[in-house]
């Protein structure tokens, strides 16, 4: 992951995969801001896609939409709900 938008975008979709059931629960938000220090992401910034909407830049390489699916596969696990 290499520009600031790819960051932001799959922090984005983060974001919406985890309050898709309508709570944004602890560990999930944990998990997404231990995430956000990894990609060197401010949290400031990081709080600030809670509350717009950000349009979701599609991955075109293979490999990191692998990535990318794991990342959300982990946050799916985060809450214990299935």
């Amino acid at each position: 992951m290499q520009s600031t938008n790819e960051k932001l975008s799959l922090l984005a979709d983060m974001i919406a995969f985890a309050i898709v059931d309508g709570k944004l629960h602890d560990r999930e938000y944990q998990f997404i801001t231990l995430v956000a220090q990894e990609l060197q992401i401010d949290k400031e910034i990081l709080n600030q896609l809670f509350h717009q909407e950000h349009a979701t830049e599609v991955v075109k390489n293979e490999f990191e939409r692998i990535q990318h699916f794991y990342r959300l596969a982990l946050l799916m696990f985060c809450d214990g709900v299935l």
